[in-house]
């Protein structure tokens, strides 16, 4: 969207009293929030950044599949986690997922 104010584009436009405000305009940023002192106290750029870096730590090891309605091997979680997984499931459930042995990795 074009701001009609200083006419960027945003993706985020606030109306008052019928004029346009941009993040380059006026106190609001493009993620939501209200700037104090030119930071953003709301969705900040700092919390989707740790979401992206600790997405790892909330992969599930069974995902469901709804064609047999049952819990499968979330392949995601073992090539993550591989000495977790050997832990986790049995020499059968790996073989369901096609995954015959874990590299460097031996079940007792």
């Amino acid at each position: 969207m074009i701001c009609r104010t200083c006419h960027a584009n945003s993706g985020r436009i606030k109306v008052i009293d019928g004029k346009d405000y941009c993040s380059s305009c006026s106190l609001i940023s493009e993620t939501g929030g209200s700037k104090i002192d030119g930071s953003i106290t709301r969705n900040s750029f700092r919390v989707r950044q740790q979401q992206q870096e600790y997405k790892a730590d909330l992969t599930p090891p069974h995902i469901y599949d709804k064609a047999s309605k049952k819990l499968k091997v979330n392949s995601d979680f073992v090539k993550l986690f591989p000495e977790q997984s050997t832990k986790t499931f049995t020499n059968d459930e790996f073989k369901q997922v096609g995954i015959n042995k874990l590299k460097g990795i031996d079940k007792a």
